[in-house]
């Protein structure tokens, strides 16, 4: 052992001495403050729990010590450590001491925190599923309408807080522009969450179906004036039980009435007449044709009586009195 103790006893007195004056320099040395933003972390938070509010991400601390123990404290700061472990759901006031500090050179000595506590409040993490509600801007083209805006699929698995899915009933896609539908659009569209609330949304995105049509509307147009057509021969009389029809149609709403009226032709047809002789009645139907894009819906009359006298005298001058 005395050997030991005495083997390189020049190197090892040189030591000790070295040793005494960094302690004394350090010591002797005088005492600054010096302030500094230090980070904040939280650990030990149980599963399935989540911190819901804004906490602070660093904490301003000033601390005093020696120039030599505070200068590598700006390469490395000291860490507020807080342990959540024992903390209740909802919320918790935590009082910052500098129990909660870690990596602090021993002699550094703190002297004020600020804040002096905050607050942390925990919510548990739920799943819920959502309707999904596609939004809109902009409109239709003049003169159609939206008939089809749909979203597939309907529903999505959302995860996040309790307290803040029992407040939401749909999640919103992002804007879809009606303005430049052409007929039938199909497309992906993201849907719109706060990431911070929301811890997991599947799918991320929907795929949303719009469809316009062109709007139609019903309209009567009175007093379309009936064209005789193939009137035969040798009539000495020839009478009708209407001269005009009423009809109803299904049209573009941006067709102006007066444009329909002025292509719309009703007509009836007197070739049956052909080769009857003596006199009578007849019904003949009134045959209506529309403009493009306009539909019958309905005539009246849909038929006239037509009143007639033959004979075969009458045959031999066509055409006499023509009504």
């Amino acid at each position: 052992m005395t050997g030991i103790m005495f083997n390189n006893l020049n190197l090892k007195i040189l030591s000790l001495i070295i040793a005494v004056l960094l302690w004394f320099f350090v010591i002797g040395e005088s005492k600054t403050e010096q302030g500094m933003e230090i980070p904040v972390e939280f650990k030990g938070i149980p599963e399935a729990v989540t911190i819901v509010n804004d906490v602070p991400s660093a904490i301003h601390i000033r601390v005093k010590g020696s120039a030599t123990l505070l200068r590598p404290l700006n390469d490395k700061p000291p860490i507020f450590s807080v342990n959540l472990s024992a903390a209740d759901i909802g919320e918790n006031i935590v009082l910052l001491d500098q129990k909660y500090l870690k990596n602090l050179p021993l002699g550094v000595a703190v002297v004020d925190i600020s804040p002096v506590s905050i607050t942390v409040v925990l919510d548990r993490i739920v799943e819920k599923r959502l309707p999904v509600e596609v939004t809109t801007v902009g409109a239709v083209p003049p003169g159609y309408v939206l008939s089809r805006l749909a979203a597939v699929p309907e529903t999505v698995l959302v995860r996040g807080t309790r307290t803040y899915l029992e407040d939401i009933e749909r999640i919103a896609t992002k804007p879809v522009n009606l303005a430049e539908i052409d007929g039938r659009m199909e497309r992906d569209v993201p849907l719109v969450f706060v990431p911070g609330r929301l811890k997991f949304i599947d799918p991320l995105a929907v795929r949303v179906t719009a469809e316009i049509r062109e709007e139609r509307v019903h309209r009567s147009i009175k007093g379309v004036r009936i064209n005789f057509v193939n009137r035969p021969e040798g009539l000495s009389r020839l009478s009708f039980s209407h001269y005009f029809v009423d009809i109803q149609v299904d049209c573009p709403q941006t067709m102006l009435l007066d444009d329909i009226r002025d292509a719309t032709v009703a007509v009836v047809n007197l070739a049956p007449l052909s080769g009857i002789s003596g006199e009578g009645d007849l019904q003949l139907p009134v045959n209506v044709r529309l403009p493009e894009r306009v539909l019958l819906l309905s005539a009246n009359p849909e038929a006239l009586e037509v009143i007639f006298r033959a004979d075969e005298n009458d045959r031999k001058e066509p055409n006499r009195n023509q009504e």
